[in-house]
């Protein structure tokens, strides 16, 4: 008798299901094409701050320009060689402490690997180089290494 319940109680809750499937239309992935809008990503023009390059941060962290004045006040830690910082994203609405930020430069401004050398700093390096290698035993200008003892050290004394 309890089995026969439980075939027309479980009949019924199946029955409201498809019917309220077909009632309300299956949208499985139906019409997600039409209703996805090009979403701006940071570094595009109208977005907190534009760059040369795009990407899509976190969706609830939160994006800030950095402007003239604000990097003015910053000194020294505000420039970095020809770079400067564009925008913060702040990761505190995210449940996390602290921030990123996004730095931005002129294309060809520094060279690979640092800053352009100065006035006869490269004719230095290549000079020590050619002198390096013209040297037999390979040590250039470097001392030789002392070996044993460190100087000013007593074993069992702190």
């Amino acid at each position: 008798m309890v089995v026969s319940g439980m075939r027309k109680v479980s009949q019924a809750v199946l029955g409201a299901v498809v019917a309220g499937g077909v009632l309300g239309g299956c949208t499985f992935g139906w019409g997600e094409d039409e209703k996805k809008v090009a979403e701006k990503k940071l570094g595009d023009k109208g977005t907190a701050c534009e760059l040369p390059v795009h990407f899509t941060p976190e969706t609830s962290w939160e994006a800030t320009a950095l402007t003239r004045a604000t990097v003015d006040r910053m000194g020294p830690p505000g420039h970095q060689g020809p770079l400067t910082p564009a925008c913060e994203l702040d990761a505190k609405a995210a449940g996390h402490i602290g921030f990123l930020t996004v730095w931005s430069g002129t294309k060809g401004a520094a060279a690979p690997g640092g800053s352009p050398p100065g006035p006869g700093e490269d004719v230095r390096r290549r000079r020590a180089l050619r002198e390096q290698r013209q040297d037999p035993r390979g040590q250039g200008r470097w001392p030789a290494r002392r070996r044993g003892r460190l100087h000013g050290h007593r074993p069992g004394r702190r």
